[in-house]
């Protein structure tokens, strides 16, 4: 007499169900870091926007601090969807050197033509705001008389 196994080729149930639950964790530690891989991925894409302009910024400003002479400044503006304030004040009015001027054989200083402003600029785009502080040097010709 023979004696015939009960057991039939296939998964159990507990088979499948440990296969289903490990197949479940990879899909969630799967989903979490694609999540997280597009939210870097979007503040990437708004720190490079706001970084763009920048060097356009700073060209507007310097041309304004080279335009005007006054001792403080500020202005505002929006460029490329990127919001942006900015506040100038003077660190330093200098003239240039002493030099010696052959037919008065004295020397001669210039008049006070050269500002060092401290700059604040401080760009908005969408929710994220930066704030960026750098140094200007300006030369303003000399005052007609």
């Amino acid at each position: 007499m023979r004696i015939e196994s009960l057991r039939t080729n296939g998964f159990t149930l507990v088979e499948v169900l440990i296969a289903a639950v490990i197949l479940m964790a990879a899909l969630t530690a799967a989903t979490l870091n694609f999540k997280a891989a597009r939210l870097n991925s979007d503040q990437a894409a708004a720190s490079i926007k706001m970084l763009q302009v920048v060097p356009l910024i700073v060209d507007q400003i310097k041309a304004e601090l080279a335009k005007e002479a006054p001792a403080e400044l500020t202005g505002t503006g929006q460029l490329a969807d990127v919001h942006y304030n900015w506040q100038a004040s003077t660190v330093l009015y200098k003239a240039a050197p002493q030099h010696f001027d052959i037919d008065s054989s004295s020397f001669e200083t210039p008049a006070a033509r050269y500002r060092l402003y401290q700059v604040t600029l401080i760009l908005e785009y969408g929710s994220k705001t930066r704030q960026y502080s750098y140094q200007e040097l300006a030369w303003h010709a000399a005052q007609q008389q």
